[in-house]
């Protein structure tokens, strides 16, 4: 399963960050950014189902914007 999101993150050390974090507190996820897209993805891939809400809750109690993208 992948999640697609949308988010507002500009730095790439802000993106690795976020990337760590979101490893330790959803483990099994697979988390990656792609800050050159207009969107700054962040993509969530994972054998098991994503909670997506958890992690757009997650992103913005750190401070940042998410949204996932249909």
């Amino acid at each position: 399963m992948i999640e697609i999101f949308a988010t507002n993150i500009q730095s790439i050390r802000d993106a690795r960050i976020v990337q760590g974090l979101i490893s330790i507190v959803f483990p099994g996820l697979n988390v990656n950014f792609d800050l050159d897209d207009r969107d700054r993805i962040l993509r969530v891939q994972s054998t098991a189902p994503i909670d997506a809400n958890s992690i757009v809750g997650y992103i913005r109690n750190l401070g940042f914007a998410a949204k996932v993208i249909d």
